[in-house]
């Protein structure tokens, strides 16, 4: 639970950095950084229990992500 709370904390520093980003970066990289952030932020809040738990949601998010890009959504 204590790791659950820790990674809450990264996640909030991880948005004021977002935040904080000059405008020299592009508009599409932040846009993807807050997606991404977005997602695990949902997942901390809503649906993991524990780290393992978090670690395995995120890896399967981004599995299904990557297969959207190469055309083998299912």
């Amino acid at each position: 639970m204590e790791d659950l709370k820790s990674a809450k904390k990264l996640i909030k520093e991880v948005r004021q950095s977002l935040n904080a980003m000059p405008d020299t970066v592009p508009l599409t990289t932040k846009e993807e950084l807050w997606r991404n952030v977005k997602r695990m932020y949902k997942i901390v809040e809503k649906e993991a229990k524990t780290v393992e738990d978090l670690r395995q949601q995120l890896e399967r998010k981004n599995q299904d992500m990557n297969m959207r890009k190469c055309g083998y959504w299912r």
